[in-house]
């Protein structure tokens, strides 16, 4: 930039030397107007206009235009149009525009345009920052700041900085934020506004409030976009990014890793609010599925995991059916059991003959945890003779039979 800057110089020093009416002193200042290069204190200097020039302390600083270049300390400012570079305190500034680059307290700074980079480094030296529209970059400190369009980078507290847009960055405070877009910037959750109104376009009817900002490292991109928080993103025309880190997923419960719980700023492609009317919503299109734990999730797989939800929902439906028939048949067993159960109750308690040459029909009954049987029996005692023959048969409520018989010897 320095290289430049001497070649810009040396052109400028050529123009001059090759006109007829400039004053070329012993110490190689050249001044041309009334009152141009009063008190100037260096060598090389160039003043030319009414007044410009006055009071300069330095070497090969020039001045053109009427008031230009007025109390500058410092080498090689160039100051150029209207009351321009006035009030300056370091070396290779650049003001070109009426009333522009004046109040600058530092080196390097540029600014083009009406009223452009004026109030630079008033709390200290602010270096290289750079200033290009109407009123842009004004009340900057801090170093590296650029601001690009008519309001742009006002009220500046911080370092590489940059606003592109009418009214973009305004306000900021912080440290390598990126506002692109009209009114695009940057604020805090709990902003407060500053005293001081300015306007994002040519009409001075149109104003807007200058918002203090506390934040570093985020990016607006769109009209209006603003992002609240460090490290926050918000792209589109009025998207808002107020979500801070640290945070928590939906569903995450205790989980702290970064997968469940975000360690920066969040993104917006949008606007929340309490009032339906004023939100703002954007689909995300051509997004690819995702593959890791922390990418995000296209339809697809959406449709895929749905799916698969339902194929497993059909399976356990048919997991209940077969459960539901299997504990059909546990209960018809049960009951089975318990019928039988009767059954062999009922049939234990036949009565059987008991005298020499006795023989007897009985009958009997039995119950079972709700199950119920009827049993038959025939028995016959031999005629002097040890020898019982025996014979039975049940039949219980769930209509199955029950047979026996048996033949015993006593002594």
């Amino acid at each position: 930039m320095l290289k430049k800057h001497n070649i810009f110089m040396l052109g400028i020093f050529a123009l001059i030397s090759s006109a007829n009416y400039a004053a070329v002193h012993s110490d190689g200042n050249i001044k041309e107007g009334r009152n141009a290069g009063t008190n100037t204190v260096g060598k090389n200097n160039v003043a030319i206009s009414t007044n410009a020039g006055r009071n300069v302390t330095g070497d090969t600083n020039v001045a053109i235009s009427a008031d230009a270049g007025q109390q500058v300390k410092g080498n090689n400012n160039i100051s150029i149009s209207y009351k321009a570079g006035n009030n300056v305190d370091g070396s290779n500034n650049i003001a070109m525009g009426r009333a522009s680059g004046s109040e600058v307290n530092g080196s390097f700074n540029s600014s083009l345009g009406y009223m452009a980079g004026r109030d630079i480094g008033k709390s200290g030296k602010s270096h290289a920052n750079q200033s290009s529209g109407i009123f842009s970059g004004n009340n900057v400190q801090g170093n590296a700041n650029i601001a690009n369009g008519a309001y742009a980078g006002r009220n500046v507290t911080g370092n590489g900085n940059i606003a592109n847009g009418a009214g973009a960055g305004i306000g900021v405070k912080g440290d390598s934020n990126i506002a692109i877009g009209n009114a695009a910037g940057t604020k805090t959750k709990t902003s407060h506004m500053i005293n001081k109104r300015v306007t994002a376009s040519l009409d001075p009817n149109k104003e807007i409030t200058v918002v203090e900002h506390q934040v570093s490292n985020t990016v607006s991109l769109g009209t209006s976009a603003v992002s609240m928080e460090t490290d926050a993103v918000a792209l589109g025309s009025s998207s808002v990014s107020d979500i801070a880190k640290g945070e928590v997923g939906f569903l995450a419960e205790n989980e702290q890793n970064a997968t469940w719980k975000s360690t920066r700023a969040g993104v917006s492609v949008g606007k929340d609010s309490h009032n339906e009317d004023e939100k703002i919503t954007r689909q995300i299109h051509n997004l690819s599925a995702g593959s890791k734990d922390t990418d995000a999730v296209n339809v697809a797989q959406l449709k895929k995991v749905n799916t698969t939800v339902d194929q497993n929902t059909k399976n356990v439906a048919n997991l209940r059916v077969d459960f539901h028939h299997l504990e059909n048949k546990l209960n018809t067993i049960n009951s089975d059991l318990k019928a039988g159960i009767a059954g062999s109750t009922a049939i234990a308690n036949l009565p059987q003959a008991f005298r020499n040459g006795q023989s007897m029909v009985s009958v009997a009954v039995g119950s079972y945890r709700g199950q119920s049987a009827a049993a038959f029996g025939i028995s016959r005692m031999a005629e002097n003779s040890p020898i019982v023959f025996k014979a039975s048969g049940s039949a219980n409520t769930q209509g199955h039979f029950n047979v026996g018989a048996g033949i015993g010897w006593g002594w």
